[in-house]
């Protein structure tokens, strides 16, 4: 059993808990970041998803942290094409050889 700390667990926490946003707010902006606009600086500002991710090593749980896993993704993209660039130059340089 794994529990998310994401910023759409909090909002999905807030709007579960009873906070409402203020008439006017817009809709979510991303599913995966919304947009909290609560008007509780905590929430808003988030403070609140900061003191849980400080918090999470002392628990006795599995969490799962959603932007670790997309900074991961992302590097590991980059890498994947840092190695596939490096593999074109050394071919090109045994063409070279080859030709000479």
């Amino acid at each position: 059993e794994y529990t998310e700390l994401s910023d759409r667990m909090i909002h999905t926490w807030a709007e579960s808990s009873g906070l409402t946003k203020p008439k006017g707010s817009g809709v979510r902006t991303s599913n995966d970041r919304p947009e909290m606009g609560f008007g509780i600086g905590a929430v808003d500002d988030g403070s609140i998803r900061r003191s849980l991710q400080a918090f999470a090593p002392v628990q006795q749980r599995h969490f799962v942290v959603m932007e670790e896993l997309a900074l991961k993704a992302k590097q590991d993209a980059a890498d994947a094409e840092f190695k596939a660039q490096k593999e074109e130059e050394r071919k090109k340089r045994l063409v070279e050889r080859r030709q000479r």
